[in-house]
């Protein structure tokens, strides 16, 4: 850690419950995407975490579980993902650009995914294309989420069954 102007300091991120890599100022804290905030005092060192849970998220934007459901298989591009959601969906959901990119940002600033370090071979693939995948906790959330629709196809089938004489 680092002496900052002032009588804050900056954090090192190093795990995932400290993911608010900011300077707090107890009478200016900036809320998280999601989750629980606490702050600590150490040695007159604010520390901020953030306590995120799955079930936070839950239910999933339409778009989030779409691009979530295409990085499941592994990792991929942009195009890649908007290629695969609209071959799943059989042209019934079309994420386009703006909504794709944005989406992907709002689910990096969430943890949910993040961007590949590793790339093609040069030859293979354009060197512009960024790759992104999911990280654990972004799985967990599609679990929670997959897990969530298959209780509500569950309810539907028991009205189905009760409804027809």
């Amino acid at each position: 850690m680092r002496r900052r102007t002032g009588r804050f300091r900056r954090r090192v991120n190093r795990s995932r419950t400290c993911g608010l890599l900011r300077s707090v100022c107890p009478a200016q804290v900036q809320k998280p995407i999601v989750g629980k905030l606490n702050i600590y005092i150490f040695n007159d060192i604010y520390i901020a975490i953030v306590d995120t849970d799955p079930q936070d998220f839950i239910p999933l934007k339409t778009h989030w579980f779409h691009i979530l459901l295409a990085l499941a298989g592994g990792e991929q591009h942009g195009y890649g993902i908007m290629q695969e959601v609209l071959q799943r969906t059989s042209g019934k959901v079309r994420l386009w650009p703006a909504t794709l990119y944005g989406s992907i940002k709002r689910l990096i600033e969430a943890e949910l995914i993040e961007e590949s370090a590793e790339r093609p071979a040069p030859e293979l693939d354009d060197a512009r294309r960024r790759y992104y995948r999911l990280t654990p906790f972004g799985r967990r959330v599609l679990d929670a989420e997959c897990d969530r629709l298959q209780e509500l196809v569950r309810m539907i089938r028991v009205k189905q069954v009760v409804a027809t004489p």
